[in-house]
Parts: C-alpha cells; structure tokens; sequence
C-alpha cells in the first residue's frame, strides 16, 4: 500500500463531525474500491506510558487523537500514534 500512496492521498475526503460522542470522521467524496489504500494514520510515536499522561491533558481540553499499536511480530512492546499535533486527514 505505501506505494499506492507514495504521491498522496488518491480521494477527495474530509473531515466530518459526528453525532453524539464520537467524536470526528473521515468521509470519501467518491466511491472506494474494495481493498485499496486510502490514507495512513500519521503522528508522534509514543510509550503507552507517555499516551496516559497526554490522555488526561487531552480528555480536559476535548481533544482524542491516540491510536494503539498492539505488540506485533515486528514489534515486541506496544505503542501508541498520536496525531493531536502532528498528523493528517486520517
């Protein structure tokens, strides 16, 4: 997929509210093939310990913006992408 996305997002989206406390969402403007690259998750790479600090600072201001990376074959300890200050549409 990263070269699906090497010279950007390929889709027109935006970002939408959402109702109740979900928070926001991204909507294509168009059809999206089955199984095809839309965008990547950026951010700051955390500790999980670093993300629990940020979540109360965050939480107080209305702001949610971490993703949790489970431990994996390619990663031995968890991690977390928060994109509260560096990040993109998704």
């Amino acid at each position: 997929y990263k070269l699906q996305l090497k010279y950007g997002v390929p889709y027109t989206l935006r970002v939408m509210a959402s109702e109740g406390a979900l928070g926001s969402g991204v909507m294509a403007e168009q059809d999206i093939p089955e199984g095809v690259a839309v965008c990547e998750y950026a951010g700051e790479m955390i500790s999980t310990k670093e993300a629990a600090v940020r979540e109360k600072v965050y939480h107080a201001a209305g702001l949610f913006y971490l993703f949790d990376l489970e431990p994996n074959r390619w990663c031995a300890q968890p991690w977390v992408i928060d994109a509260t200050r560096a990040g993109n549409v998704a």
